[in-house]
């Protein structure tokens, strides 16, 4: 692996054994991923995520909100 294939943006794996141990790529816009590893550790959100792929949410007009 070339270090620059990571500067270019393109996600590199390094494994061990045939088992992914870390993927590096470069640190742009990495916020949005990392953001989204977080929300989806979380038990509460996945499992509002899954009712909602389900459709199983029910959602109000904002305008039904109390002042």
């Amino acid at each position: 692996m070339k270090p620059r294939t990571a500067e270019r943006g393109i996600l590199v794996t390094i494994t061990r054994k045939g088992l992914p141990i870390v993927h590096i790529s470069s640190n742009v816009p990495q916020r949005g991923l990392i953001d989204t590893m977080e929300l989806l550790a979380d038990g509460k959100f996945a499992r509002q995520l899954e009712r909602l792929r389900l459709q199983k949410l029910k959602f109000h007009p904002a305008s039904s909100l109390a002042d």
